[in-house]
């Protein structure tokens, strides 16, 4: 996992599906427990929080294991050299492996260096950068919106007037060393192929996200 990941829940929750040993302060334990996994490592750029690996993710790293689930809840965004970060990630995971992320998308300006879009994984999570995109949500406290999966779409611009984070599901499928990330709307046409207005009447875009924040929007007002 990136970060030492605490147990952010109520304990009363969990009373009864877990015993008492696997609720402690931090989430390996219990991680060991659902994944049915012998080993559970974390990564942090400082170690004050006791990490397995102290480790700069901008930074270039040689792994010396393999994972076969690496869990971002909210590392990415305060990572400048992304670049970097994704070829860290695909290094240490296996070829099959899930790196599973929540990161806030919306209204949390003071929160990261970045606040990332759903466009940035759909572009992100192509078969020429070694990743499939698996599942794509945008959850507001209280509302829950689930759109899976949405690969390479052309999507319409939307904003959403509340606190949002994204939660995503990529797959590896292979290694690459560099990645080419452009967002589908902007990829022009090959020489010959028809115009680019005529190229977007052909990417479907299903579903259609704007009319799912119309859907968030309009429920926050009742």
């Amino acid at each position: 996992m990136l970060g030492r990941l605490q147990l952010c829940v109520f304990r009363q929750e969990l009373k009864g599906l877990f015993p008492d040993h696997l609720l402690n302060e931090y989430a390996e334990p219990l991680l060991k427990c659902l994944s049915r996994q012998d080993v559970v490592h974390s990564v942090d750029c400082s170690a004050y929080e006791g990490c397995t690996i102290v480790h700069d993710l901008g930074e270039p790293i040689e792994p010396t294991i393999k994972y076969n689930t690496i869990i971002d809840a909210g590392t990415i965004e305060h990572v400048f050299n992304l670049p970097q970060f994704f070829n860290n990630v695909q290094s240490w995971l296996e070829v099959g492996g899930h790196y599973i992320v929540t990161h806030p998308s919306n209204n949390a300006p003071k929160h990261g260096l970045y606040q990332i879009s759903p466009d940035f994984w759909i572009s992100v999570a192509t078969p020429e950068n070694g990743f499939e995109l698996v599942e794509l949500d945008i959850h507001r406290k209280g509302l829950n919106t689930t759109t899976r999966p949405f690969r390479n779409q052309n999507m319409r611009f939307f904003g959403l007037p509340f606190y949002t984070d994204l939660y995503a599901i990529l797959r590896v499928t292979k290694r690459v060393k560099k990645f080419n990330v452009r967002q589908p709307m902007f990829i022009l046409p090959q020489k010959g192929k028809g115009s680019f207005a005529k190229l977007k009447k052909k990417l479907v875009c299903l579903p259609r996200i704007y009319r799912i924040a119309e859907r968030v929007y309009n429920a926050t007002k009742t």
